[in-house]
C-alpha cells in the first residue's frame, strides 16, 4: 500500500497550477486552532495582477489530488450551466448530463 505523503501549502500549490487555475492557502481556526486550507480561483483574462476569488475551505489532510479533481468536477459544471442553461444541468434530458 502506498504511503500518504502530507504536503505544504507551496508544494500543493505547484501541483494546482499544472492542471487547474485553484491556489490555496493555509490559516488556522480562531475558535479552536484547528488547520484548514482556504481555496481560491485565480481570476483568468488578467495580465497585470492576479485576482483571487475566494471558494472555500477544506481540511488540511485535504491531498493535493482531490483538490485538482475537485477543480475539474467544478469547472465541468461550470461549463454545464454556460453551455445547457442552470435550469437543467440534473435534467435526464440534458445530453452533456449523459457524459
Amino acid at each position: 500500500m502506498a504511503e500518504n505523503t502530507i504536503l505544504n501549502e507551496d508544494q500543493i500549490n505547484a501541483v494546482l497550477r499544472e492542471y487547474c487555475d485553484w491556489e490555496v492557502e493555509a490559516a488556522v481556526s480562531p475558535f479552536n486552532q484547528s488547520k484548514f486550507y482556504r481555496v481560491y480561483r485565480q481570476q483568468q483574462h488578467v495580465k497585470k495582477s492576479r485576482r483571487r476569488i475566494f471558494i472555500g475551505v477544506i481540511p488540511e489532510e485535504t491531498s493535493a489530488g482531490c483538490l485538482v479533481s475537485c477543480a475539474s468536477i467544478a469547472g465541468h459544471y461550470y461549463q454545464l450551466g454556460l453551455y445547457h442553461g442552470a435550469a437543467r444541468l440534473d435534467s435526464r434530458d440534458n445530453p452533456a448530463f449523459r457524459g
